[in-house]
C-alpha cells in the first residue's frame, strides 16, 4: 500500500478522533438552539468482513467506524469501512428521519448514498496492476415497528424492514 493511501486513513482517523473529542468535552449545560440532540459511535472489528448483501462481503478482516448524529427526528449515521490492511471496504451515509411516533407504533424512513470498493487488476502502461475500484449506489429503507404490551405482563414488538 502507498504511503499517500496510509497518510490519507491516519488523517481521516484523526479527523473522527477530534470530532469525537469535540463533541463529548463541551458544556453540560444544555441548549434548546442546539440542533445534535444526540451523538454515540463505535469502532468494531470483525475477522469475517460480513455484509448485510453478500456480494458486497469483504470476507477478510476488517475494521468498522459508526457513528450516529442527530436531532429528536432527523439522524445522520455515516457506517465506514476498511480491510485491516489498509484498504476502503465500503462508505454508507445514511440518513434516517422518525416519521411517526405514536406510542405504540413507529415509522422510520431512512435513504443512503453508498460507496463499496473492491480491487481489480488494470494494465497501466503494459504493465498489471492492481487497483481500487469504487462502485456508487443508492437505497432507501422503510421501517415501521409496532409494540403491545399487556399489563406488564406480556409484550411483543413486530418490525419489519424494507429497502428499496
Amino acid at each position: 500500500m502507498s504511503s499517500d493511501c496510509v497518510r490519507f486513513y491516519a488523517k481521516l482517523t484523526a479527523l473522527l478522533l477530534t470530532m469525537v473529542y469535540i463533541t463529548t468535552a463541551s458544556g453540560q449545560v444544555e441548549d434548546s438552539t442546539v440542533l445534535i440532540k444526540q451523538f454515540s459511535g463505535k469502532i468494531l472489528a470483525t475477522h469475517n468482513g460480513i455484509s448485510l448483501v453478500p456480494s458486497f462481503s469483504l470476507d477478510d478482516p476488517a475494521i468498522l467506524f459508526n457513528l450516529s448524529l442527530g436531532g429528536k427526528r432527523l439522524i445522520f449515521e455515516p457506517d465506514i469501512r476498511f480491510a485491516l490492511e489498509g484498504k476502503p471496504w465500503s462508505f454508507l451515509f445514511w440518513w434516517r428521519y422518525k416519521a411517526i411516533q405514536d406510542g405504540r407504533f413507529t415509522l422510520r424512513l431512512g435513504a443512503h448514498p453508498a460507496m463499496n470498493f473492491r480491487t481489480i487488476p488494470a494494465i497501466s502502461n503494459g504493465k498489471e496492476k492492481d487497483v481500487i475500484e469504487s462502485r456508487r449506489f443508492f437505497a432507501t429503507e422503510v421501517a415501521p415497528n409496532f409494540c403491545y404490551q399487556q399489563e406488564d405482563e406480556y409484550w411483543a414488538v413486530l418490525s419489519m424492514e424494507h429497502w428499496l
